[in-house]
């Protein structure tokens, strides 16, 4: 269960989000389940969520929305360049040195993210909002 899953991983970062003052909508719909290793795809999840607390503004916000077809992670903060969008899920791409402190960014979350999902079917979509990124999780059409 995709929401089991979320629910757990935004157990895991709420006194994060409370200290950086993040305010985080969760809009869970519907459900889709995933067959395969609960542990890399909790992983997965782990990380699209991570990189949307550490790449927000104080006082920004994270909106996830989950439904049958798809779960949408969404926050604030610097948007990623068209540049650096083609190269986002390239292991070790760090990118724009401003987006992030680089002596705990590796550029391993995205990859290894898109890795996980790849395994089980799944598309991994990023990209830049007006104000911030939207990451997309899906089945492959």
């Amino acid at each position: 269960s995709v929401r089991k899953l979320l629910e757990e991983q935004v157990e895991k970062v709420q006194p994060i989000i409370e200290e950086k003052h993040i305010d985080l909508q969760i809009d869970l719909l519907d459900d889709f389940t995933i067959v395969g290793n609960r542990n890399y795809i909790g992983k997965a999840f782990w990380n699209l969520i991570d990189n949307a607390i550490a790449h927000n503004n104080e006082d920004g916000w994270i909106r996830i929305t989950l439904t049958s077809e798809f779960c949408i992670i969404e926050n604030t903060g610097k948007t990623i360049s068209e540049e650096n969008m083609e190269h986002v899920k390239d292991m070790f791409f760090t990118g724009d040195e401003s987006r992030h402190d680089s002596k705990n960014h590796k550029g391993l979350g995205l990859y290894l993210a898109n890795q996980i999902f790849e395994m089980h079917d799944l598309m991994l979509d990023i990209g830049s909002r007006e104000d911030g990124v939207m990451v997309t999780v899906r089945r492959k059409l």
